[in-house]
């Protein structure tokens, strides 16, 4: 079981003042005329009550919600993996992106998300690049940098207004104390 510090860990580096999300987002690509996705606030299982017990904040059409939390390893059609892989154990980090459809536009609504989670994903590569050699060692454990992320889209119920989009990322990991 990876540590739950992770979780903490990426919330940091992701609200870093300088370096976070919320700096990247609008220096993320996107055509000329394109709008700006909408800034996030992030939350995480381990520090936050709400969202540990499954009761996130709710977003709203200026500030998106994304938590940070470990999930199940998923393929891309969502099913959970089932295989186990001898060697390093990996671990999925999910961030799981709430947003409110602007303006009734959802396919605008559906490209600012993916913006942000491209944010987000540069924001997690450029943490572990910063430590030189792209691991992280956490309560024991040394955890790689992922080398791929998968981004799933829940799909919006219809007129709902609200819509989810996750972020999976499955890091390799050896714990030395097991």
């Amino acid at each position: 079981m990876i540590t739950p510090e992770l979780p903490f860990w990426i919330t940091q580096v992701l609200a870093h003042a300088e370096t976070g999300i919320n700096i990247l987002i609008p220096l993320v690509p996107r055509a000329v005329g394109r709008p700006a996705p909408p800034l996030v606030q992030i939350y995480n299982s381990t520090d936050d009550d709400l969202v540990a017990s499954g009761a996130p904040p709710v977003a709203s059409a200026d500030v998106w919600v994304l938590q940070v939390g470990i999930g199940l390893n998923v393929d891309a059609f969502g099913n959970p993996h089932t295989d186990l892989q001898s060697g390093p154990r990996i671990a999925p980090l999910v961030l799981q992106l709430q947003g409110i459809t602007v303006q009734g536009n959802s396919a605008t609504t559906l490209a600012s998300a993916c913006r942000i989670m491209r944010a987000a994903e540069r924001c997690i590569r450029n943490a572990f690049r910063a430590m030189g050699m792209g691991v992280l060692l956490l309560d024991g454990q040394q955890i790689d940098m992922p080398m791929e992320m998968q981004l799933i889209v829940a799909e919006p119920e219809a007129g709902a207004g609200q819509f989810d989009v996750i972020l999976n990322i499955p890091f390799e990991y050896t714990d030395s104390w097991v």
